[in-house]
C-alpha cells in the first residue's frame, strides 16, 4: 500500500497524489548549479515569457549561501530532474524570506505544500533577536492564483504589493538637471565602499519594514560578478554623496522570438537618496543620467523593482521618468 501525505526529506517515499513518480528531498549542494539554473529558467518562462536570470547569477548565490549556517536550502529530485527547490533565509527583525520554485510541469502534485511546510520547521529552529516574533515572508507573482491559494489556506496574509517598472526608450533620453552644487561621479573601488554602504543605509531607514543590513551583504555584493563600478554612480556635494544608484547590465532570453534570442537589459538595483537631500530633483537626476549611461552602451530598456506602495513618492518619480509597471507581486506574511 502506497504511503499517502507529504513527501519526506531524506529519503525516497511514492508521490503523494498516487503517481507512478519516485522523488527524493534533500539538501542543495553545489553541484546542483545548472539544475536550479534549468528549473529557475522553466519558472520564469512559464510565468513572463522571458528567462531573467543567468547560469551565472545562480552559481554565484548557490556558492555563497550553501554553506551558510543561517540559510537553509532544499531540492525534491526524479532520477533525472530537479524539479522543486526552496531556500529559506534570515533578513533580520525576526523576518525569513521564504524562496519556492516549482517546474510547471510538476505543480498542483503538492510539492509546494511540503516545501512550504519544511521551510516553516526549519524557521522554529533558528534562534531569533529576543522579544522578535518570526515572520516568514513569501513573494508570489500577483497572477498566480494557486500559490495565493496555498499561502491563504496556510495562514499567510498579503501585506505589500510591488512592481517590476520599464522605460523602453526610443532615443536617447532626457539630460539630467543637477541642483546648483551636485554632480554625478563613479565608484572608486578601494576607497567609496563603506561610504556607499553607510548613505544607502541612511536612506533607505524611513522605508517600510526596512531592518538595517550589516556591511558583510554589501561587500558580497562589491565581489560579485553582477558589480559594475563604472554602473555605480554617485551623486555627490562635495565629498559628500547625496546619492547612490546601483546599476547592472543583465540580459534576458527571450525564446518565443528565437531559441538563441537575447536582449540586453538595464537593471537598476537600487536607488536611494540620503534625507537632506531630498525633494530638490536628486533622484529624478540620478535616474536620468543612469538611463543615459545604459543609451550609450546601446541599452535601450531599463528596469528596477520598486514598492508599490511606497511613502516615499519613487513610484511617482519613476513615472515622472517615463517608467511603468509591467509586473506585479504580492508579499505574504506568516506570524509563527
Amino acid at each position: 500500500m502506497e504511503k499517502q501525505g507529504p513527501l519526506f526529506a531524506g529519503g525516497w517515499e511514492p508521490f503523494p497524489t498516487g503517481s507512478t513518480g519516485r522523488f527524493l528531498a534533500r539538501e542543495a549542494t553545489v553541484d546542483d548549479a545548472e539544475a536550479l539554473y534549468e528549473l529557475a529558467a522553466a519558472c520564469s518562462l512559464g510565468r513572463w515569457g522571458t528567462i531573467d536570470t543567468s547560469r551565472e547569477e545562480v552559481r554565484s548565490s548557490l556558492e555563497l549561501t550553501v554553506d551558510d549556517p543561517g540559510t537553509a536550502r532544499l531540492v525534491i529530485v526524479t532520477a533525472d530532474l530537479l524539479v522543486a527547490s526552496s531556500v529559506a533565509t534570515p533578513r533580520g527583525g525576526g523576518r525569513f524570506w521564504i524562496s519556492t520554485n516549482v517546474h510547471p510541469e510538476y505543480q498542483g502534485r503538492g510539492l509546494g505544500t511540503y516545501l512550504l511546510h519544511w521551510a516553516e520547521r526549519r524557521l522554529a529552529d533558528w534562534e531569533v533577536e529576543p522579544a522578535s516574533p518570526i515572520r516568514a515572508r513569501q513573494q508570489i507573482p500577483a497572477g498566480d492564483e494557486k500559490a495565493q491559494s496555498l499561502l491563504e489556506r496556510n495562514g499567510y496574509v498579503a501585506v505589500r504589493r510591488s512592481w517590476r517598472m520599464l522605460i523602453e526608450m526610443k532615443g536617447a533620453p532626457a539630460a539630467p538637471v543637477w541642483p546648483s552644487g551636485i554632480g554625478v561621479r563613479p565608484f572608486v573601488l578601494g576607497e567609496d565602499e563603506h561610504a556607499v554602504y553607510e548613505a544607502a543605509e541612511e536612506a533607505f531607514a524611513d522605508h517600510w519594514d526596512h531592518v538595517r543590513e550589516d556591511y558583510d551583504e554589501y561587500e558580497a555584493y562589491f565581489q560579485s560578478e553582477d558589480f559594475d563600478p563604472s554602473l555605480t554612480l554617485l551623486a555627490v556635494e562635495g565629498q559628500e554623496i547625496a546619492g547612490v544608484a546601483l546599476c547592472q547590465s543583465r540580459e534576458e532570453r527571450r525564446p518565443e522570438q528565437g531559441e538563441d534570442t537575447v536582449a540586453a537589459l538595464g537593471w537598476i538595483e537600487s536607488l536611494s537618496v540620503r534625507q537632506p537631500y531630498r525633494r530638490r530633483g536628486v533622484a529624478l537626476a540620478l535616474l536620468r543620467h543612469a538611463f543615459g549611461e545604459f543609451h550609450r552602451r546601446g541599452v535601450n530598456n531599463v528596469a528596477l523593482f520598486v514598492d508599490a506602495e511606497s511613502e516615499t513618492g519613487a513610484v511617482q518619480l519613476y513615472q515622472a521618468a517615463g517608467m511603468r509597471p509591467v509586473r506585479e507581486w504580492i508579499e505574504y506574511e506568516k506570524l509563527l
